[in-house]
């Protein structure tokens, strides 16, 4: 048996067993009451064995007496056991009852059992370990309802011994909980299926609305940014009502896209991605185009019990169904290429690009040179709280570190100096949040002579060891470079002594421009109040600009599992 948590002085000792403890002594209980009966299972004894457990919980005076009761009651049940006559068969109700309820949740049953470890996971990840825990209780309680309904396989003959008290008490429990855990499932390990079902409620909703007014404003604000919109980029073509324009759109997405004939099929399997995919992967996205048109047709609609039934259900199947073909294509395509091959000179060609979401205050007829005004963002040039000395890293933060190949440096005792390292192939990306710089270096050549032990790399090259206030251990731009090195800069090929010094100017403008957009990213932050929000903001903008740099030196970058 498992050990529980000590009992504390005074109180109940009760409140100091866990949950989990007993769960784990059910779950011997019944796999001794399986060993008594040819052909049970632990799974079919559960409920009995939950029963018998609360029994002795109840009656037992201290945490030792708990114990000792469960394996003498175990011990004289395993040595006097009698097998049970063949119970009488249920009733017709009882039957019917069950039958009905086994029809009614069984599905959604086994979908959450389905699902239990997915959203379990999810949930720790993102609300922690107690509510995980929580979740993973209501499970095992499913777990549990399904056996007594015999909807797990093997567990048919349950349905046989179960009361009528019994099952009055378990379809209060299904009616009460089972579509609220139902729901908790859904959001957390099946996206697709939350938002089709989210989207089917709320066509729902606004159909049975006794009050049309909530439909009428979104109709009006989705109507007057369809128009806004529709006057910048179609100003001689005149707008459709949006009845019309929803039966249009709705046609587009659902035109039929060809099937590959046998030939294209085998000429596929021979040379990979052919032509007739990447037709097929375009219409696919006019398709999902005009899906999303429907969706806005539909918002601007005021009546919507004119609108055909499932109308978003199908335009967000047209979706799916067209992710999922550019999925297949764009895999194939990545199968078929080549390798792309990074080299030291992509550290200074490919720029790191940040999506801005700068405003652009138009000035009316003034002149060109005076026009565009820029309303620009607070500069950020260092973290305010993430990373930053004697404070603990999320651990949210260190596995999405984890997924994108980021290595964490955080320097004993107290974290000063803390920097990410990002490695690519001919280079190495060092990034410090205090103050928020990007270095760029060539990666070390392995052929180089190592550091006999009793020499400190000072004593080989002080250089490679700078030291700022923050404890920052500063690379020199010829980090990695030696006089042996062969460098390829521009179509020119030549060693160190050659090419060295155009390669760390290149280096130190790459590293400037990595800077910029990495506080470009923190601008985000500027505004933030409060240490919480400001790193999980400082956290979301690191990310960014991991991500970006990820996609740029290596477009098809998929984070690690």
């Amino acid at each position: 048996m498992t050990d529980a948590t000590a009992t504390p002085a005074g109180g109940d000792w009760r409140a100091s067993v866990q949950q989990s403890y007993r769960n784990n002594e059910v779950r011997e209980i019944s796999k001794v009451l399986a060993a008594l009966e040819p052909g049970a299972t632990p799974a079919s004894k559960l409920r009995l064995a939950s029963q018998f457990e609360a029994t002795v919980f109840n009656a037992a005076t201290s945490l030792e007496n708990y114990r000792k009761t469960l394996a003498k009651r175990l011990k004289k049940l395993q040595k006097n056991y009698v097998p049970p006559v063949a119970a009488a068969a249920p009733t017709t109700d009882i039957q019917s009852t069950i039958k009905e309820l086994r029809n009614h949740y069984g599905e959604d049953l086994l979908y959450i059992l389905k699902h239990a470890d997915t959203a379990v996971a999810e949930m720790k990840a993102k609300y922690g370990e107690e509510k995980a825990i929580q979740l993973r209780q209501h499970t095992d309680g499913v777990r549990i309802w399904a056996t007594d309904l015999g909807v797990l396989p093997g567990t048919e003959e349950n349905a046989k011994g179960i009361t009528a008290e019994q099952l009055e008490k378990l379809k209060t429990y299904l009616e009460r909980k089972t579509e609220n855990i139902r729901a908790h499932i859904v959001k957390l390990a099946d996206a697709d299926r939350f938002l089709a079902e989210t989207l089917a409620k709320k066509e729902t909703d606004f159909a049975e609305l006794a009050n049309p007014q909530p439909s009428k404003i979104l109709a009006q604000c989705a109507q007057r940014r369809h128009e806004h919109l529709h006057e910048k980029l179609h100003k001689t073509k005149p707008l459709q009502k949006p009845n019309e324009l929803l039966a249009e759109a709705m046609e587009t997405a659902q035109a039929a896209v060809p099937l590959p004939t046998r030939s294209v099929a085998q000429q596929q399997l021979r040379e990979g991605l052919s032509e007739a995919d990447i037709v097929r992967a375009l219409k696919h996205l006019d398709k999902m185009r005009a899906a999303g048109t429907v969706c806005l047709a539909y918002m601007s609609i005021a009546d919507k019990k004119t609108v055909p039934p499932k109308t978003l259900v199908k335009a967000n199947q047209i979706v799916n169904e067209g992710i999922q073909v550019c999925q297949d294509v764009l895999k194939t395509q990545h199968e078929n290429s080549p390798a792309i091959k990074l080299t030291l000179e992509d550290a200074w060609m490919k720029l790191l690009v940040f999506a801005t979401d700068e405003v652009v205050e138009d000035t009316g007829d003034a002149p060109l040179s005076k026009r565009r005004r820029l309303t620009s963002k607070r500069p950020v040039i260092s973290s305010r709280v993430l990373l930053t000395p004697n404070r603990k890293a999320p651990s949210n933060l260190l596995s999405a570190l984890k997924r994108k190949g980021a290595k964490l440096i955080r320097p004993e005792p107290f974290g000063i100096g803390s920097h990410l390292l990002l490695d690519f192939e001919c280079f190495e990306m060092v990034i410090y949040l205090v103050p928020l710089v990007v270095l760029i270096r060539a990666k070390g050549d392995s052929t180089e002579p190592a550091i006999t032990e009793g020499k400190t790399q000072a004593d080989s090259n002080y250089h490679d060891q700078i030291y700022d206030q923050n404890r920052h251990r500063w690379k020199p731009l010829h980090h990695g470079l030696t006089d042996h090195s062969k460098l390829e800069v521009w179509g020119a090929t030549a060693d160190g002594r050659t090419l060295g010094y155009i390669v760390q100017e290149r280096l130190r403008d790459a590293s400037a421009h990595a800077t910029h957009t990495l506080r470009q990213c923190f601008s985000s932050t500027a505004k933030a109040t409060g240490d919480f929000e400001t790193e999980i903001l400082e956290a979301t903008a690191l990310l960014e600009f991991i991500k970006i740099a990820r996609t740029t030196f290596i477009p098809d970058w998929v984070d690690l599992d």
